[in-house]
């Protein structure tokens, strides 16, 4: 009798942009950064990851947005840093977008000049610091779940004869 051994590969959950399926964050970049300036926020239960925060916001120009926070994503981010209208005190931001289908899926936050300061004290480099806090805010309308995406796929139906 021949034996059969089975190995199973799990491969992790991810985030994906909502316009094109492009893969843009995992289920362990997920991580909770308050914000005061929240409007609103709640916990909720997003890729097995509980008690992720959602943290509802409103720009100068009148827009909502609610945003989930990573440690890390797949994206094009703008070169460009904005100390103003920042939503993460000490924090700049820049905007991000997929880098399959360009559309816009959030920020990138990066330290300022004030917590580099702070944080030089550490021997850090400014590099090294950037790094070490930088995280990314996306907008959760714009992404949506790798395994509900899974489930939104239709095989052909079979046409016996």
């Amino acid at each position: 009798m021949t034996s059969h051994a089975f190995h199973f590969i799990i491969l992790p959950e991810h985030l994906l942009c909502r316009n094109c399926g492009h893969e843009v964050a995992k289920a362990s970049d997920l991580i909770s950064v308050p914000s005061h300036h929240a409007i609103y926020q709640r916990n909720e239960t997003i890729m097995g990851v509980e008690d992720v925060l959602i943290q509802y916001f409103r720009n100068p120009a009148g827009m909502h947005f609610e945003l989930i926070t990573t440690s890390s994503a797949v994206v094009d981010t703008s070169s460009k840093a904005y100390p103003a209208d920042t939503w993460f005190d000490n924090f700049t931001w820049k905007m991000v977008k997929c880098r399959r289908c360009y559309v816009h899926l959030g920020w990138c936050y990066e330290p300022g000049e004030n917590l580099k300061a702070k944080c030089r004290d550490c021997e850090d480099t400014n590099r090294a610091i950037t790094e070490r806090l930088r995280f990314y805010g996306l907008i959760l309308d714009k992404i949506i779940h790798q395994e509900y995406a899974d489930s939104l796929v239709m095989s052909p139906k079979f046409y016996g004869g």
